[in-house]
């Protein structure tokens, strides 16, 4: 986990899942653009 919330419990959270994989989108320099290909 990228967060630095040392209290947190990994159970199952989608969003700090979510917003892990947005971090880490960042970090590789990706931009919102990548996800254009996801069917909803």
């Amino acid at each position: 986990m990228l967060q630095k919330n040392e209290q947190y419990s990994e159970l199952h959270n989608a969003a700090s899942d979510a917003e892990d994989e947005l971090e880490i989108m960042r970090l590789l320099g990706c931009g919102l653009s990548e996800y254009n290909i996801a069917r909803i």
